[in-house]
């Protein structure tokens, strides 16, 4: 073997052993959860018939009544630095409620220790009250901007409650935030519910009103008293705080539902009016959804006009036979009233007509059919006539039942409940018929429908049961068509088709405001970028904009940030950017009513941990190129003792960075190195920017145990050992506060490991502008301890100064030189 090749050889034999001393040993640790300051806890509960899409009342209790529906939050939060793989959320769900029962949510990965918590749930009225999941309404959100995110795997997000391994999110790395809302409905007027002899809560619904005049009207709603004596009557009032009752009225005791009513007069001309049906009975009390009506105006209610014609239902249905319901105000001219019915929409068979008189109110009738044919659905309306023109009501429709043991389900379909801007409760009923059945929801924007719920089970019984689910994302201000569809071995049956209309959103909306602010350096290729966007309220997407000239070219994720009408912080994090570089960025949001931008600022990132040799030459070859290796190795070891200045090797180290932030502050904790030796000095740097005025401020730091404190740039502080308090008080939006804090790690700090560090910790705590206190921000920043590697343990023996290391080093290349030298010759 030449000596040339020995020479190669054991060059590369030697770099390889010097770079193995210098690489940090890797250690396997666990994932954990929702460990940090300032997280959530893993499981919240907020009441959404109460408080509709607020963020501001979740909460580790509830108060909710019978019928309403509640929203779960699972929070999870990967705290440590390794991936959690295959995590799940895991919601459990009680099959029914007694006031101040549990339920309880959980976090886990296959690397992870499970965490949870319990929440309380404290009804108004009623015990042992049905808890259901609402099929389909789980949200997955992603990350600390809280993004929409597809949930994955096909999954429809019910897995959290009906699987027991609990949705599947995937993995989650280091730092991994999200959170999905999911929600359930308690028993009352909108619940699936199975009735048994023993009794439960009665189900209720509130029905259209019938106004009769600028006075009075007549509220409908109907009663299932669920094996239970119950008592029944109306709320109502110029508001939604109601206000007034009727007297109450026998429901009875039954397990079907039956229709009621009661008159209200005494009102005022030309008013909205809100009412609502309760019931009552010795198991709980239901509230049904409250509905609207608007008296007559003076001008209205003139004598001698055409008259009014309002179809009100049917009722008795069976298999041959069903009494229609309709009423009608004459207006002040004699008039007659009949109905007009038949297997279609073209109706085409009329009934008697009776005379209404000649009055200026409403005034009932109805009507009995026989001789209709089994299992059948009829479609009807009322009619008035006078000697001044003709009125129809609306179509209605019915089924009769079916004359067979078994036979395809009857279906009502019931008047929706809950409408919001972007909701509505679904609600029907179904006869199974004797046969099992399931129940769904046809619903659109057209009577040609276009969406279907998912599938309820309804059973196999032979009396009417009520199944509701509510849908989610409709657009405001928009009429839909729903019916409800039943379908077991004997067929499908449909229910009549009806419709209501999601609330307007009544307010002035403008293209988003725009605000780009200062960005954090996170690491030579990696940043955040931070500003505001204040939607305007119109619902509003909002992004960053960023590229090496002020031309930009590059964007991040999107967001969303609702409709508000305040100031919402937004940032996003990029990466793959290039090493002591400048960039320029800013904010941009974007609404139905045009884009807006920010305005442009820049950053530049540093340099990543690096060792360039200048001038080395690069005709060496073998033992002097194994020697050349080794100097480099050393000279960064030597370099990371701070002991010398050598004029051939240049050090560029990362600045060691930690950073949180909330929609209140943005508070970053920094160090000029990321390893000390014992007697090594190091600047600590604590930036706080309010993102908000804030009252009550207050910045205090924990320095590691080994450091020791030198000295801080502020006037005003008060410190305990270790521990330095700065006492803000009062702080500005945007105005930044930088604290600087000089310290040494201690000259007998003794270290025991080669992966060791010390940890210190920066809190930020305040109150917002109204002096409610607000969650901390606590920030931890990692130093090691010692260069690290099999070279810097050597020496690390020995408690020389620095001329003496640098004597031990060169004595080293000496020996090592002479050694191969004469094992070569």
């Amino acid at each position: 073997m030449s000596k040339r090749l020995i020479n190669k050889s054991f060059a590369v034999a030697l770099g390889a052993i010097v770079l193995a001393s210098l690489m940090p040993v890797a250690s396997a640790t666990s994932a954990q959860f929702n460990n940090a300051s300032g997280d959530f806890s893993s499981l919240r509960v907020s009441n959404y018939t109460k408080f509709p899409g607020s963020t501001a009342n979740w909460g580790t209790s509830v108060s909710a009544d019978p019928s309403d529906v509640l929203s779960f939050n699972i929070f999870y939060h990967n705290t440590s630095n390794v991936t959690a793989t295959n995590t799940r959320l895991k919601l459990n769900l009680s099959p029914s409620i007694s006031s101040g029962n549990a339920i309880t949510g959980l976090v886990f990965a296959d690397n992870a220790s499970t965490v949870g918590n319990g929440v309380v749930i404290y009804l108004n009225s009623g015990s042992n009250v049905p808890l259901t999941l609402v099929s389909g309404s789980a949200r997955w959100y992603t990350g600390s901007s809280a993004v929409l995110t597809t949930i994955p795997f096909g999954q429809s997000g019910d897995e959290t409650v009906n699987s027991s391994n609990g949705l599947r999110i995937g993995d989650v790395p280091p730092g991994g935030i999200g959170q999905l809302v999911i929600r359930a409905q308690l028993g009352g007027y909108s619940y699936n519910q199975t009735n048994t002899t023993q009794g439960n809560v009665p189900s209720v619904s509130t029905n259209s009103a019938t106004v009769n005049s600028t006075s009075s009207a007549t509220l409908y709603g109907s009663v299932n008293s669920n094996n239970s004596s119950t008592n029944a009557w109306f709320e109502y009032g110029q508001s939604q705080s109601l206000g007034f009752s009727t007297n109450t009225f026998p429901a009875g005791g039954g397990n079907s539902q039956n229709s009621f009513s009661s008159n209200i007069s005494n009102l005022s001309s030309n008013t909205t009016y809100y009412y609502r049906i309760a019931a009552q009975n010795s198991y709980g009390t239901a509230r049904g959804s409250i509905l609207s009506f608007t008296t007559l105006a003076d001008q209205q209610q003139q004598q001698g006009g055409s008259p009014i014609a309002r179809t009100d239902g049917s009722s008795g249905v069976s298999t041959t036979s069903v009494t229609l319901m309709g009423s009608a105000n004459p207006n002040g001219a004699s008039t007659d009233g009949w109905f007009e019915y038949g297997t279609s929409q073209s109706l085409g068979t009329s009934t008697s007509r009776q005379g209404m008189g000649a009055g200026t109110s409403f005034s009932n009738f109805s009507s009995t059919l026989t001789n209709l044919s089994a299992n059948t659905t009829y479609y009807f309306r009322a009619m008035a006539q006078n000697n001044l023109g003709t009125n129809q009501g609306t179509i209605l429709s019915f089924t009769t039942q079916s004359n067979q043991t078994s036979g395809a389900p009857i279906v009502v379909t019931n008047t929706a409940s809950g409408v919001s801007l972007n909701s509505a409760t679904l609600q029907g009923s179904v006869n199974p018929n004797n046969s099992s059945t399931t129940g769904w929801f046809e619903y659109g924007t057209s009577t040609s429908f276009g969406s279907t719920t998912s599938t309820n089970s309804i059973g196999s019984g032979s009396t009417s049961n009520a199944f509701s689910f509510t849908v989610f994302n409709l657009a405001s201000n928009n009429t839909y068509y729903f019916r409800a569809v039943a379908q077991n071995n004997s067929g499908i049956s449909y229910g009549s088709t009806l419709s209501f209309s999601t609330q307007q959103q009544f307010n002035t909306s403008n293209a988003p405001t725009v605000t780009t602010s200062s960005a954090s350096v996170n690491s030579s290729t990696n940043a955040t970028l931070y500003g505001y966007i204040n939607p305007n309220n119109s619902f509003t997407t909002g992004w960053f904009e960023y590229g090496p000239t002020t031309s930009l070219g590059l964007t991040s994720s999107t967001f969303t940030f609702g409709s508000g009408n305040s100031s919402v912080s937004i940032y996003g994090n990029i990466s793959g950017l290039n090493q002591g570089s400048n960039y320029y960025y800013r904010a941009v949001g974007q609404n139905g009513y045009g884009t807006s931008y920010g305005n442009i600022l820049n950053f530049s990132t540093g340099f990543t941990n690096t060792t360039t040799v200048v001038n080395q030459s690069t005709d060496l070859s073998g033992i002097q190129s194994s020697l050349s290796q080794l100097s480099v190795a050393l000279a960064g070891l030597i370099g990371r003792l701070g002991n010398t200045n050598n004029t051939n090797t240049t050090i560029i180290r990362e600045v060691q960075v930690a950073g949180v932030g909330s929609a209140f502050a943005k508070l970053n904790f920094t160090a000029d190195k990321d390893a000390l030796d014992p007697g090594d000095k190091v600047v600590l740097t604590i930036e706080v920017e309010p993102l908000a005025n804030l009252t009550n401020a207050s910045l205090v730091v924990k320095l590691a145990s080994g450091l020791e404190f030198d000295s801080t740039n502020a006037t005003s502080f008060t410190r305990t050992e270790n521990v330095i308090t700065y006492n803000l008080g009062s702080v500005s939006i945007g105005n930044i506060q930088t604290f600087k804090i000089n310290a040494h790690l201690s000259d007998d700090f003794t270290k025991e490991g080669d992966n060791q560090v010390v940890t210190s910790t920066a809190t930020f705590s305040y109150s917002d502008s109204a002096g409610k206190a607000a969650t901390p921000l606590s920030s931890s920043l990692e130093i090691k301890v010692g260069s690290g590697g099999f070279l810097a343990s050597i020496f690390g023996a020995f408690s020389f100064g620095g001329i003496f290391t640098i004597l031990l080093i060169a004595l080293l290349l000496l020996l090592i030189a002479v050694a191969v030298r004469r094992l070569l010759n």
